[in-house]
């Protein structure tokens, strides 16, 4: 079912975790589990495939997935192979549970690089220690995942110093300052190295110029604002780095297809993210 933006806000506004976590299960093939979901559950199920049957409807859940669950139903799942999953409980306001009438089954499909996978494994080691402010904002950062319906890489692990450093730059001044192109004399002087070494690095790991990379990203982080906040075009225009409102919509026509009231009208169009995306960068986005 899909769900719009004023749907998705709630949900964060109103999301706790309720002190309940299962870590990392792994299921048999041929295993079968029967249950009445008393509370609001958000899983993430990493590999395998699952005959899902929920109330009076059944669902072949082939993983990975990230999957939003309502209380009060019947469910039976039954695991055809090998089976890998976590879970989270959700508490919710009576405000979220009112928007949310009769809304119980979300499920995505998402990628084995997915960074709800390990945004799903970092709030199950935080809810194992007890961190609640931590797990919800854990959980808020998967429930963005789950609405926006995107799907980007975890962070590679070989990043070149150079490119690190750069990430590492580009995080810290937006996160502090405005979310505008750092130019790339900046960039290269911050990483140590020659403007022609950074954009060699990035073509090798992340698969753009430098500076293409941040317009890739600043575009999203408009999608982002116009999905999940009442602000006008020309707000998040000058928020976002563009010149005016209208520069902004034809950078959304030229990326995305669409225009910005389509993108804010239906949160279910995929926006293009760069291949390379660092999830420290990606949590930042979130958090616009």
């Amino acid at each position: 079912m899909a769900m719009d933006s004023r749907d998705l806000r709630h949900l964060l506004a109103g999301c706790r975790w309720d002190g309940s976590v299962v870590g990392r299960v792994k299921l048999a093939a041929g295993t079968t589990y029967r249950a009445r979901r008393l509370g609001w559950e958000l899983l993430v199920l990493e590999q395998g495939t699952v005959q899902w049957r929920h109330r009076r409807s059944a669902h072949q859940v082939a993983c990975p997935s990230l999957l939003l669950l309502g209380p009060g139903g019947e469910e039976e799942r039954c695991y055809q192979d090998t089976h890998c999953h976590c879970y989270l409980g959700l508490r919710l306001q009576a405000q979220a549970q009112r928007v949310l009438a009769g809304q119980d089954w979300w499920q995505r499909p998402i990628s084995p690089g997915s960074p709800a996978i390990a945004l799903a494994r970092l709030a199950v080691s935080r809810a194992q220690a007890g961190a609640q402010t931590a797990v919800d904002a854990h959980l808020r950062s998967l429930l963005t995942l789950l609405m926006d319906g995107v799907d980007v890489p975890s962070p590679s692990p070989r990043w070149s110093p150079a490119v690190a450093a750069t990430l590492d730059t580009i995080r810290q001044a937006w996160s502090s300052g405005p979310v505008q192109d750092l130019e790339l004399d900046q960039l290269a002087a911050a990483a140590g190295v020659t403007r022609s070494s950074l954009c060699r690095a990035f073509a090798r790991d992340v698969g753009m110029a430098p500076m293409a990379y941040q317009r890739a990203l600043r575009i999203r982080i408009a999608v982002h604002r116009l999905r999940h906040s009442q602000q006008a075009l020309k707000r998040i225009a000058a928020e976002t780095g563009f010149r005016d409102a209208r520069h902004l919509g034809r950078s959304l026509r030229e990326t995305c297809g669409r225009s910005a009231s389509d993108l804010r009208r239906q949160p279910q169009i995929p926006v293009p993210i760069p291949a390379g995306l660092d999830l420290l960068l990606w949590n930042e986005v979130l958090r616009g």
